[in-house]
Formats: structure tokens, sequence, C-alpha cells
């Protein structure tokens, strides 16, 4: 059931590409950077379509004429085995020169926020003044999706810009900046990742190539929805299939992290934070399933305890898996009804999936608001379709900002779409 308004056109250095037999162009949010990939065939010879495909030349994909991916190709490789001329394209988005470029010595950045900070290292980089830094993500959701963000409960989204390099200071005490250090060798996006896990942050790419800053977000009201149960008719939001995945040998029941300096005498350290996966708890893993972990970038106790509580949070993310594909990139907006939407990441979805329900959970089935971390916009022999890599909620705010409403909310059942 592909639709006009999925058609996708790739366009290199402004003239689009044809006899495109598939692609596949994925945007997320943690992983980074965001990728692209197409086949292009034709009677024409090798030479002439490497010519027109050459590294570093600008691509940007649209899905019903709206701009959703901008980058450069950076890998090719060819087949004619069946007769005819076939070029794989491959690139990322306009992240790749954080990515692939490197610190070339010791470098120190003072800095009093990380917005200010990122736009330093992206000077570093290469980066022109072409390429402007955005510290909010609802214009590039509005501008992808085509239906803008509406947050819930009246909250409204932390302005990236004004986040400080040194989260916890004393009140009336004098502002003393972080100094932080890049390493020989260490690339400008692992520098600046290695720096935003203590203030949950995360660098990604708009549809128009401009990074963007954010914090992930599962307050907002939902885009959309995905639908599976008996009888219901396949369509727009109709879950096709999913791939799912609730591992814990992997995961732990608590987590210490030390944070800078060294244990004195006794083994005890200045620094540490602990923090509870209340989920595991309930599961029956106790107190003593605990991960201890030493983390120099953390300088005060705040700071130990968000590391313990982000990487609770990875394992959750990294054992705990939910994939649904649908068929074409467009389906129907909740938020203004009456509007085709295009799948986005840093969205919410409501799911009604009642073939499937969470090991421990107490639900039913799964009917809850989920948080949509990654897209994949894919075209094969099959067809036209989207696989959507989805989140809870709790795993995107690490837990919960307040643990106890989390641990309130799994216990009673909620039912999330109130």
């Amino acid at each position: 059931m592909t639709e006009v308004g999925d058609l996708v056109n790739i366009y290199v250095e402004g003239k689009r590409i044809n006899n495109c037999s598939q692609y596949n162009v994925t945007r997320g949010v943690i992983e980074q950077p965001s990728t692209f990939s197409f086949t292009v065939g034709s009677g024409d010879l090798a030479k002439d379509l490497i010519a027109q495909l050459k590294p570093l030349s600008l691509v940007q994909i649209t899905v019903g004429g709206t701009l959703i991916f901008t980058g450069v190709i950076e890998d090719l490789s060819g087949d004619n085995s069946g007769g005819a001329t076939q070029i794989m394209v491959q690139g990322r988005d306009n992240l790749w020169k954080l990515v692939k470029r490197s610190m070339l010595g010791e470098k120190q950045f003072r800095t009093s926020t990380y917005f200010d900070l990122t736009k330093q290292v992206m000077k570093m980089a290469g980066y022109d003044e072409s390429i402007l830094l955005i510290g909010n993500n609802d214009a590039n959701i509005a501008a992808s999706s085509r239906v803008k963000p509406v947050k819930k409960k009246g909250k409204k989204r932390r302005i990236v810009e004004r986040i400080e390099t040194n989260l916890i200071s004393p009140t009336g005490a004098k502002i003393d900046y972080l100094t932080v250090v890049g390493q020989v060798g260490e690339t400008y996006f692992d520098f600046l990742v290695r720096h935003y896990k203590k203030a949950g942050l995360y660098l990604m790419c708009g549809g128009d190539g401009n990074p963007v800053l954010t914090i992930p977000d599962a307050d907002l009201a939902p885009h959309y929805s995905l639908r599976r149960y008996r009888g219901v008719d396949v369509g727009r939001g109709t879950i096709l299939y999913g791939g799912w995945a609730n591992r814990t040998s992997q995961r732990h029941g608590s987590i210490r992290c030390y944070g800078k300096g060294r244990p004195d005498p006794k083994g005890h350290y200045a620094i540490d934070g602990d923090w509870q996966d209340f989920e595991m708890t309930q599961l029956g893993y106790g107190k003593e399933d605990v991960l201890t972990m030493h983390d120099t970038d953390a300088v005060d106790v705040h700071e130990a305890q968000y590391v313990a509580k982000r990487h609770l949070a990875a394992e959750r993310r990294a054992n705990r898996t939910l994939v649904y594909t649908v068929v074409g990139h467009t389906t129907d907006a909740l938020v203004e009804a009456g509007k085709s939407v295009i799948w986005t990441p840093d969205t919410m979805v409501a799911v009604d999936d009642q073939e499937l329900m969470w090991v421990g959970s107490g639900f039913k089935y799964i009917k809850e608001h989920m948080y949509v971390e990654k897209v994949e916009f894919i075209r094969s022999s099959s067809g036209t379709f989207t696989r959507l890599h989805l989140m809870r909620w709790m795993d995107v705010q690490y837990l919960g900002d307040d643990q106890k409403l989390g641990e309130s909310l799994e216990a009673t059942n909620v039912d999330y779409y109130g």
C-alpha cells in the first residue's frame, strides 16, 4: 500500500538519480551519524555512472517532496555479473567530519556551555559558517515529519544552548567553568560524546544537514499510532511484523560509579554515585547484582550518579529492543487530524500491540506511548517499508528523573494512553 506521498527522490549535487532500484536511509538519535545507501543501474558503462557519483558529492533525499536527509557520498562499489552495471553508493550525514577526523594534539577547552564547546570543536573539524548548530530539535521534527511536536503536561523542552558545563556549583560561589581536554588521536565526535554523557545530550543532524544538539524527550504527545490485533485492517500504521528481545543477562540491578580521583588507603573514593534499576529488582535480581565502574570525567557526586543512571539505561536499551515494520514511509497524524506525517526519530508513537507484552510488566499486552529512536526507510524487491526502532519512556529518560514515579507507574500498570 505504497502511496504517492511515500515517493523517495535522491539528488546528487542537485541532479535527481534515475534507475534507483533500492535504498536504505537510516535516521536516529543515539547511533550517529545517520547513513544512506542506494543502488543505481542502467545500460550505461560503469565509468559513466561513477563519474556522476564522486566521493564527497552532496546528497539530498526527500520523501513526498519533504527533505529528510542531507549528507555526502563516501563509498562506491559495483557489480555487472547480471549483465547490467549496478553501482552501490553509501554515505553519511553532515556529522561525517566529526566522526572521521581526530585531534592532532592535546587540546584544552574552557567553555561555559556544551553548545559553545560543540561549536568550537566543529570549527576545528573543518565546518564553515554555512553549517549552523541548532539547540532544539523541534523545528527539525516539524520540517521532517510535517507536524509540529506537542509537549504534554505543559512542560517545555530544556534549552540546550543554556546547559552549562559546570552542572553543579555552590550557591553564591564563583563559577569556574569546566576545562576539558581532548586527547591526541581521539575523534572529535568521541571527544564530544565523552562529555555529553554528563548532561544527557546527543548530537544528530537535521534533514537540512544542520547539526542538532538535543535531549531525547519522552514527554511529547504521540505523533502517530501503531496497531496489531485480530481483525485490524492492513493499512497505514498497521504492524506487518516485528522483532523483539528482552535479555537480563547483560543488565544489573544497580550500578555504583566512582568519579575523578584515587581511593584513600582504605579503598574509599571521595566521589561516588549509585542508581538502581527497579525493574531488575522486581524481576528478582537483588542488591548483590551490582556493577562497579570508574569514570574520571565525573567530578562530583551528582555527575557520578548521573553516569550510573545513564549506564543502566544504556544496558536497558542494548538488551531490550522492539522493532516494527510498516508499509510505506507515511501514516496518519494524531496531533493534527487529517494530515499525512512522515515517520521521524525523536517523536512518540501510541502502540497498541495485542500480540506482545513486556516480561515482568504485568500488562496483558503492549499498550503505551513509546519513543521512536531510529527510523529506516527501505525499498527492496519486496516493496517500500519503514522499520521503526522503539524504546520505553523510562529508557529514554534514564530510568526517570524521579525513580519513585517510575516504580509507581510499573507497580500500578498504568495505561500509558491516559
